[in-house]
């Protein structure tokens, strides 16, 4: 029986983690589609922390390039996944799922 708990946990946590890699992907999507017509750094934050349920204190984003119109930018989602299974947790590092995406500023 317990064997059968820990492999439920596992699951559990591995369904969580693919939620929250897709989540990250998603949100840098947004970032580079607000970026493309609005490049204000504050903007794009806005529209990718409202694409999602990630938690605000563990997500990361970052604007770079040239924000001129027809210049590249990137927009970059950085988050730490926080790691729910205690047994998973007290044996690694909360994993961090780092997605970002290139367009040219219209």
């Amino acid at each position: 029986m317990p064997f059968i708990v820990v492999v439920l946990g596992l699951l559990l946590q591995v369904v969580s983690l693919s939620r929250d890699r897709i989540a990250v992907v998603h949100a840098a999507g947004v970032g580079i589609r607000t970026a493309v017509v609005d490049p204000d750094p504050g903007a794009v934050r806005r529209d990718v922390l409202a694409s999602s349920d990630l938690d605000r204190g563990r997500l990361r984003v970052e604007l770079t390039g040239d924000t001129q119109p027809g210049g590249l930018i990137r927009v970059r989602v950085v988050y730490s996944a926080p790691l729910s299974f205690p047994l998973l947790a007290a044996l690694v590092d909360d994993p961090q799922f780092d997605e970002s995406f290139s367009a040219i500023v219209e």
